[in-house]
Order: C-alpha cells, then sequence, then structure tokens
C-alpha cells in the first residue's frame, strides 16, 4: 500500500512527507484538499515499508518535531501582555 492509499483508507484525502524522521519513522502529515479544523494533528508513520497512523501519546511530541518553533508558540504573550 503507497502513503497515499494509506491516506485514503483513514479518511484523508492525501499525506504530505513533512521531510521529518521521528524515532526511525518518515513523518507524514494526513490533511485533506478543505480545510478542517476538527481534533488534533494526525501523522502517518513509515518505517520498515510498514505504516501506521501515530498514537494519541504522540501527537505533540510528533508536532513539534515538524513544525518550526516560531510557529508552534501558541501561549506567548505579545508586548501588550496579550495571547496570539
Amino acid at each position: 500500500m503507497t502513503i497515499q492509499e494509506y491516506a485514503k483508507k483513514e479518511g484523508f484525502d492525501y499525506a504530505e512527507d513533512t521531510g521529518v524522521t521521528w524515532k526511525g519513522y518518515r513523518v507524514y502529515s494526513l490533511d485533506y484538499v478543505e480545510p478542517h479544523f476538527v481534533g488534533e494533528p494526525m501523522f502517518a508513520l513509515v518505517k520498515n515499508h510498514k505504516i501506521r497512523t501515530n498514537t494519541p501519546d504522540e501527537t505533540w511530541d510528533i508536532f513539534d518535531a515538524v513544525t518550526p518553533p516560531d510557529e508552534n508558540d501558541f501561549d506567548d504573550e505579545d508586548e501588550d501582555g496579550e495571547y496570539d
């Protein structure tokens, strides 16, 4: 099964290679053509030609690994003491 077939089987439109290897797994972001903002991010993990979806416990570790720090820093106060 290809990574794109796996994404569709899991209910997503496509998988995008993040270019990141996390704990020996190549990480693919599972996503939709039209934005859906329901729940936590989902990733497909590939290792030794086997594909699996991340577990809930892995989600934010993987997210941190694939997202540049300036894009995942949601809780920093700005100069006015407001949150972004």
